[in-house]
């Protein structure tokens, strides 16, 4: 979901100006950043505009930038569309979050239309910072921040939900061995209220925090600050028992098609309980649909009939709290994508794409590819197009990694993919023993994974999806020996190796026991 999300903002960024999606009206899943949003009101002092620039008429749009953060010195690669092929009079200021009367220009190392290079000042100051390109007098649109210095960073917490009282269990890295001047802060939405609440546990990779008793219910959204910088993204805990849709049927279909909502929670009758929808085109836009039964584990809702085309994203509220997650449903008939062929390859290796709905001629179709490695999209240009089979080489330029492909057809995306791997990643063939408890010693067998070591890596990830790093005793092109790590969560986790950023494709499940 967090990924459909993601995939569909940037693209809708590359069509319509800064388009996209957002959370429900009440809600503010970036709640610090709408600090960036005051600057009108604000008015601070801008570095003087310098008249055009040349090599573009376009106005500027930051799709994305990496790294999200790093201490001075770091090199900043900005990427997006209209910066113009040169530099010229253009530029790259930031404005500073904390105090909104200071910009500072960044020098840039390298510009062309689509990417600029930028190395962070030595002078700067630690902080969250907002980016901003200048060409021809126009800002690019949207601001997101990036940090000076090394944030703590939040990776996951248990359980996602629960009443006051609730002990919450944060995981993640850089915290500090000790609490010190650090604290754990929540911002509730609706209305923006800040709180602190108080740790019971601290370490560098594990906080234990209680929800107070006096928590009013509803989304919240979690921090962790340590010497004054914030992790980076947060996800929203909920303080309550909120309804949970596990899934519906069908995934898609026409105005007018009956879609049956599955879940626990509904609650026995509706009441004043609801479904709502919203549509990431328009990102203000939240639509009811009415329901035409209700129980506590089922819901039916009629797609309305003047529901525009394209994904919406489901929402089921009882007693003013929304379900966790979403998953999209589509208004229309979109392309299927089936298979293709290879699963990976290097750059200029034809892929071939399989399935149905890709209409008899590309038209204004295309295939939209995401990048793994920096989220980047692009475009692949089809070689031949039918209404079952898509032929696209790999530009010669992409970065090698995963990529994830989509196709699309009047205005819809296909729906699921699998990734497909720009360059050769290494390839596992087996491994003993197949089961065990931690302290085990593993060898996995395959090619590809090196003849050193050098900056791969194995990692186990387990059903509830808790990644774990495993260090290796061993390693050789074709065998790694590791030994199982003494937290490693118990039951079923998946094994993967990753050499030279390329992560083997398909994996087998480890029972640790």
């Amino acid at each position: 979901m967090k990924r459909a999300f993601l995939k569909l903002g940037a693209f809708l960024a590359l069509v319509a100006p800064c388009v996209q999606p957002a959370p429900k009206p009440q809600e503010n899943p970036t709640p610090r950043e709408s600090l960036a949003q005051r600057r009108v009101e604000r008015s601070p002092a801008r570095p003087p505009r310098r008249g055009p620039s040349p090599g573009t008429t376009a106005s500027p749009k930051i799709l994305g930038y990496s790294p999200l953060f790093g201490l001075p010195g770091t090199v900043l690669t900005i990427s997006g569309t209209g910066f113009g092929f040169l530099q010229g009079n253009s530029y790259v200021s930031v404005l500073s979050a904390s105090d909104f009367h200071t910009y500072t220009t960044w020098p840039a190392i390298s510009w062309s239309d689509t990417q600029i290079v930028v190395s962070v000042p030595n002078n700067m100051p630690l902080g969250k910072v907002y980016l901003i390109v200048e060409v021809n007098e126009q800002d690019s649109p949207g601001w997101n921040p990036f940090t000076v210095g090394i944030p703590p960073t939040i990776s996951t917490y248990s359980p996602g939900y629960g009443d006051p009282g609730t002990e919450l269990t944060i995981h993640g890295t850089g915290f500090g061995q000790s609490q010190g001047n650090s604290y754990v802060s929540v911002v509730s939405t609706p209305p923006d209220v800040w709180t602190r609440w108080t740790p019971t546990s601290w370490s560098d990779t594990q906080i234990v925090v209680q929800v107070p008793r006096t928590m009013p219910t509803g989304k919240v959204y979690l921090y962790v600050t340590v010497n004054h910088l914030d992790d980076i993204g947060t996800y929203p805990f909920t303080v309550g028992i909120p309804p949970t849709i596990s899934t519906y049927s069908p995934g898609y279909g026409d105005p007018g098609t009956e879609l049956n909502i599955y879940g626990a929670g509904f609650g026995a009758s509706q009441g004043s309980s609801y479904v709502s929808a919203h549509s990431p085109i328009d990102i203000h836009t939240y639509t009811t649909w009415p329901a035409t039964s209700w129980s506590d584990t089922h819901i039916v809702v009629p797609v309305p009939n003047n529901t525009p085309f394209g994904l919406v994203y489901l929402y089921v509220t009882v007693n003013h709290l929304d379900d966790i997650g979403t998953y999209p449903f589509t208004v229309g008939i979109p392309p299927m994508i089936s298979t293709y062929s290879p699963g990976y390859g290097d750059p200029g290796t034809e892929l071939t794409i399989h399935g149905t709905g890709f209409g008899a001629s590309q038209g204004g179709s295309y295939v939209l590819v995401q990048s793994g490695v920096n989220n980047a999209f692009f475009g692949w240009p089809a070689t031949n197009w039918r209404d079952t089979q898509i032929t696209v080489p790999v530009p010669t330029n992409m970065p090698l990694g995963r990529v994830s492909l989509y196709v699309v057809v009047n205005g819809l995306e296909s729906i699921g993919t699998y990734p497909f791997t720009v360059g050769i990643p290494p390839a596992i063939t087996g491994y003993s023993p197949t089961s065990g408890p931690t302290g085990t010693v593993l060898t996995i067998n395959g090619n590809g994974f090196g003849p050193t070591q050098g900056s791969g890596y194995v990692t186990l990830q387990s059903v509830s999806n808790t990644w774990t790093a495993l260090t290796a005793t061993s390693w050789s092109d074709t065998q790694i020996v590791v030994t199982l790590p003494k937290l490693t969560p118990s039951g079923w986790n998946y094994l993967s190796v990753t050499a030279d950023g390329l992560q083997s494709i398909g994996t087998y499940p480890f029972n640790v026991q």
